[in-house]
């Protein structure tokens, strides 16, 4: 059931992003997607004490039942919402393989879309094993508890809902690509700090914490919206569904490799080593002059 979830949830995550494009005004689009990081950013923090709740009062099968429910309320809602076709050629069968080779085709034409995604990929891939080890790294290399895990995942949800309210009233600077990059970097900055702090200075561990992931969530949502402005909307869907794979690709791919580094030279190693190769990837973007000139693909 639940590998039958996650591939549903492969098709319907692009397909929705993708569908954003076409009922949001393009001057919205940044503010649409940082309203969407938020919800996300809060059903992370309110499922876990709703869960619990819920529990309490049913037996889990029917808890359960909730998934079902709110599918259905879901759907319903938008049944009722008017989302504009794509001209798309139907004149040929098509299946999933072609279509994603579609989004393949696409980004290597477009240097600029291939290489900010590649970015996102490589850099996820480095810093999500350091998400994995946090748990162990405040208790082993840190010295805390449980609650103090547990204060650092919320403030961590909390800065991502922070970031997206902050995207919600500032003004994004024109040149969006410089932006993301400068505050991507400063967000892998805040991992490299981390992991050079001593044990004895937990609060500016748990404060780095939180103004890396502020900065990672102002600067994910213009990034989602530049390839909503550049990639065609009939092959948006192919775009992100590329973007997605890829995404999922790194996470494994970087918690093997990372792992291995974790495993010879420490996790405080690992936190430096990962901070470091991140920001690498974001500086090196600024020398791409594709990557720079992302604004001026047309769609």
């Amino acid at each position: 059931m639940m590998a039958i979830r996650s591939t549903m949830q492969a098709f319907q995550s692009p397909a929705s992003l993708a569908s954003i494009n076409q009922m949001v005004p393009e001057n919205w689009l940044v503010k649409s997607a940082s309203l969407n990081q938020m919800t996300g950013s809060l059903s992370s923090i309110l499922a876990a004490p709703l869960g619990a709740f819920v529990i309490s009062f049913v037996p889990l099968h029917y808890a359960l039942l909730i998934d079902i429910v709110t599918a259905l309320i879901a759907i319903t809602m938008t049944s009722f919402i008017y989302i504009p076709k794509n001209h798309l050629d139907v004149s040929k069968d098509t299946h999933v393989i072609e279509e994603l080779k579609e989004g393949i085709i696409y980004s290597l034409k477009n240097k600029g879309i291939l290489i900010l995604i590649g970015i996102s990929c490589m850099m996820l891939g480095v810093l999500i094993p350091v998400f994995s080890l946090l748990p162990l790294y405040v208790v082993k290399e840190l010295e805390g508890t449980i609650k103090d895990v547990a204060l650092l995942e919320s403030l961590g949800s909390f800065g991502m809902v922070l970031g997206a309210l902050i995207v919600m009233v500032i003004k994004i600077p024109k040149k969006e690509i410089n932006f993301i990059l400068w505050l991507f970097t400063i967000s892998n900055i805040t991992i490299i700090l981390m992991g050079v702090l001593p044990k004895t200075m937990f609060l500016s561990f748990a404060f780095f914490w939180t103004l890396g992931a502020i900065l990672y969530s102002i600067a994910a949502s213009p990034m989602i919206s530049i390839l909503q402005k550049t990639v065609p909307n009939e092959l948006q869907g192919r775009v992100l569904s590329l973007y997605s794979t890829f995404i999922g690709l790194a996470g494994p791919l970087g918690l093997i490799f990372m792992g291995i580094i974790s495993e010879y030279l420490g996790m405080r190693t690992t936190f430096i080593i990962s901070g470091l190769i991140a920001t690498l990837i974001c500086i090196l973007g600024f020398f791409s002059k594709n990557l720079m000139s992302i604004d001026k693909i047309k769609r």
